[in-house]
């Protein structure tokens, strides 16, 4: 764990940090650092801890961000950041808390809807469940699944009655 956080530092992210491989926590907070954070970023494989809040940073959050699949904690508050954030990873399911007071992010969790997104963008906050079930695919495939059951028993009871002559004679006549 590297914590250089409340010192004052200034310049850019420093790139000798993205060479410690074997880091497990990162943090850079209320410090005055400035620019873009780097690709190089996602080089810190084992990385579960990442605080650059409080600074000045600016740019799009990299993609290479989404392969830090052991990140537990991230907080990228409080800078400049800007653009979409990431889709399709991990860093959709932190908090809007992480990514507060950056105005020009969008995308989830954020409400903040991204240029083009207007039309198939979910506007539900993040943590709040589906409680209407209809974009719910578990619940969907509960569904077909039942009614799958349902219609597989019916018709093989059914069939058996209609297409086997003695057991039809036997079910109905012996009544």
């Amino acid at each position: 764990m590297i914590d250089l956080s409340t010192n004052e530092l200034t310049g850019e992210f420093p790139l000798s940090i993205t060479r410690l491989l074997d880091l497990k926590g990162l943090n850079l907070s209320e410090n005055r650092f400035h620019g873009k954070v780097l690709q190089e970023i996602g080089q810190l494989k084992v990385l579960e801890c990442l605080d650059l809040s409080t600074n000045k940073f600016s740019g799009e959050i990299p993609q290479s961000m989404s392969g830090l699949n052991f990140l537990a904690y991230l907080d990228l508050s409080n800078n400049n950041f800007s653009g979409r954030i990431p889709s399709g990873t991990q860093l959709q399911g932190f908090g809007n808390s992480t990514y507060e007071e950056n105005p020009g992010l969008c995308g989830k969790p954020l409400t903040n809807i991204c240029p083009g997104d207007e039309l198939d963008y979910d506007i539900r906050p993040s943590g709040e469940d589906d409680v209407d079930g209809d974009d719910s695919e578990y619940e969907r495939w509960l569904y077909i699944s039942t009614v799958l059951g349902f219609s597989t028993s019916f018709w093989g009871i059914i069939g058996t009655l209609v297409l086997h002559c003695r057991w039809r004679r036997a079910y109905f006549c012996n009544k």
